[in-house]
């Protein structure tokens, strides 16, 4: 079968047109950027708050996707595809094999500004969008996707372990810095309340062991009790690799 035909069709972003957002919408969005432009510094890793950098987001209105994934895309070659809600796991690791991420683009309700378990666009860009414009962990992060691919296309077992290595370390990662624990997980990030809490001490924190992480289960309804952290992302996707290897997805 050839490349054209294994692969789904998304609209490239440009092609999809952007909402009109409300006032509200837009007051939504300011709200928690002010928050965590005050929150993350000295708690995010120096990785993300670069990224932060170059994306350069508007303090006072949602910004469009394709302005932001043309960023992204000078950076590191990933690019944004608008999805209309959570994407299923075989298709959303097979975005990632093909460096496209898939976001979507409401902003959650002002009840749920603290936290909210379905991904916005807020999620989205000010969690996940800053590390896509770094090279080592754009680099792992399309290895997860394709070893994702992988392993449906074999109906191996780690295809039911990957979104526990995706949850402990893309969505709630820590990582141990000469400064102390950071954070680079976008599910922490982008929630003012998870920043506070992970790091308040109340959380157990344990080495991110790639064997006992694939194995732990999570629940995205209530904050997190237990977190990992790795000690760099070079040994994030050197491990990724060995666990692979291990596992037999080369």
């Amino acid at each position: 079968m050839g490349e054209r035909e294994t692969r789904r069709f998304w609209p490239d972003i440009h092609e999809v047109a952007s909402p009109v957002y409300s006032d509200a919408e837009n007051r939504t969005w300011a709200t928690l950027l002010s928050s965590q432009r005050s929150l993350l510094p000295g708690r995010a890793c120096r990785e993300f708050l670069a990224g932060i950098e170059r994306l350069d987001f508007p303090d006072d209105e949602i910004p469009r996707l394709a302005d932001i994934s043309d960023r992204i895309e000078a950076c590191t070659g990933w690019r944004l595809r608008r999805v209309d809600g959570v994407v299923p796991d075989g298709e959303f690791f097979e975005m990632l094999a093909q460096r496209l991420f898939p976001s979507t683009d409401y902003i959650r309700r002002q009840e749920d500004i603290g936290y909210t378990p379905a991904p916005d666009i807020f999620h989205e860009l000010l969690g996940h969008a800053p590390l896509l414009t770094d090279a080592r962990f754009a680099a792992f992060f399309q290895r997860m996707g394709e070893a994702a691919v992988e392993a449906a296309a074999r109906g191996h077992p780690a295809r039911d372990l990957l979104p526990h290595l995706y949850w402990y370390s893309v969505e709630f990662g820590l990582i141990r810095t000469r400064d102390g624990l950071r954070i680079y997980g976008s599910g922490i990030l982008s929630s003012p309340d998870e920043v506070l809490y992970c790091l308040s001490g109340q959380p157990t924190v344990l080495p991110f062991d790639m064997a006992a992480v694939a194995a732990t289960p999570y629940d995205i309804w209530h904050m997190q009790e237990t977190l990992f952290a790795i000690d760099s992302f070079a040994w994030l996707e050197e491990a990724f690799a060995e666990w692979c290897r291990a596992v037999g997805l080369e």
